[in-house]
C-alpha cells in the first residue's frame, strides 16, 4: 500500500505504508546536533524499510547540520 504525505510542498510523493517516517521539528544548529544524530541513528536501526526524514517542521539547519544528516545517509548506504 503506498500512501501520500501531505507535508511536502507542493508535490506529493508516495511513501509506502513500510517506511519509517522521523518528523525533526525547530531548529536544526548546534545545540541539536548529538540529539538528532542519536534519534537518526536509532530509527535506521529499528527500521526495516525506507526511512523518511520529515523537514516539514524544521525552521532552520545550519551547513554543519545538513552535514549530519548527509553523514547518516552515507552511513546507511553501506
Amino acid at each position: 500500500m503506498t500512501t501520500l504525505h501531505p507535508h511536502l510542498g507542493a508535490g506529493l510523493w508516495p511513501i509506502p505504508a513500510s517506511a519509517t517516517i522521523v518528523h525533526l521539528r525547530g531548529e536544526l544548529d548546534l545545540t541539536t546536533r548529538e540529539t538528532v544524530r542519536e534519534r537518526v541513528l536509532r530509527a535506521l536501526q529499528h527500521s526495516t524499510s525506507l526511512l523518511v526524514l520529515d523537514l516539514s517542521e524544521v525552521s532552520f539547519c545550519d551547513a554543519a547540520r545538513l552535514g549530519v544528516l548527509i553523514g547518516v545517509q552515507d552511513g546507511a548506504g553501506r
